[in-house]
């Protein structure tokens, strides 16, 4: 998410290459390397940059920012949907190599709140909240 574009339309791929009059390898570069959080904050791919942008109220880290947020609960909603539901959801913000604030985002979805927290206290409250949910009639 940090430099990379995601879903992309197979179809609006060849259109900027002919509207751009650019090539495979320029396409490549493009997808890779200049979008995600970097081309849509303009700013930068690093999340602590973004973030210090959106508090200054720089419109288009606020944007790269919710859309961020958005594309975290849309694949956490479709993966859980895909599996009939989950009963338990642990992110690790090391997995996330976008070097945001732990605890920036918490995302609602499924009845499920998910923040991000770090190390044994994100296992023990996950832990704690599995097992309770575990012992209560549905």
């Amino acid at each position: 998410m940090g430099t990379r574009s995601g879903d992309v339309d197979a179809g609006a791929l060849t259109l900027i290459m002919e509207k751009e009059e650019i090539d495979y390898s320029s396409l490549n570069t493009l997808l890779n390397k200049h979008s995600g959080v970097l081309g849509i904050s303009g700013i930068s791919s690093d999340m602590r940059e973004v973030e210090s942008a959106a508090e200054e109220g720089e419109e288009r880290a606020i944007l790269a920012l919710r859309m961020y947020d958005y594309r975290v609960k849309k694949y956490i909603g479709a993966y859980a949907a895909a599996m009939g539901g989950v009963d338990l959801l642990i992110l690790l913000v090391e997995s996330v190599k976008t070097h945001q604030k732990p605890g920036r985002i918490f995302v609602k979805t499924l009845n499920l709140w998910v923040s991000y927290l770090t190390g044994m206290r994100m296992l023990e409250l996950m832990a704690r909240s599995w097992l309770s949910a575990r012992k209560s009639p549905r």
